[in-house]
């Protein structure tokens, strides 16, 4: 599968070239050259996450978009699924960061 800037009608009406089948079979890399995940103690689990919720000096929250926080899509094509949950505060994107990492 290849992504094509501008869509399918844009590729096809550009003249560009397509074609059909399957690709060749590819070796699959064996690692991706770094520790995945980058930070794991960043990480938690369902139960770590959970034990923040009540906590003063700690906030769980969304970093959806505006349309995502407040149901109108799901943010994915894959889910149908929309909305958030209740108790979540919608939390400050990635690109709001400051550049020492913390939010404003």
């Amino acid at each position: 599968m290849r992504l094509l800037d501008g869509g399918w009608q844009t590729w096809s009406d550009a003249g560009l070239p397509v074609e059909r089948g399957m690709p060749p079979a590819q070796q699959p890399a064996p690692d991706f050259g770094a520790q995945i995940p980058g930070q794991p103690q960043l990480m938690l689990d369902t139960e770590q996450a959970r034990g923040l919720l009540h906590r003063q000096d700690a906030s769980l929250v969304s970093v959806r978009s505006w349309p995502e926080f407040i149901g109108t899509t799901s943010g994915l094509q894959l889910y149908q699924a929309e909305g958030r949950h209740r108790w979540r505060p919608l939390g400050p994107r990635r690109e709001r960061l400051h550049a020492h990492g913390g939010f404003p």
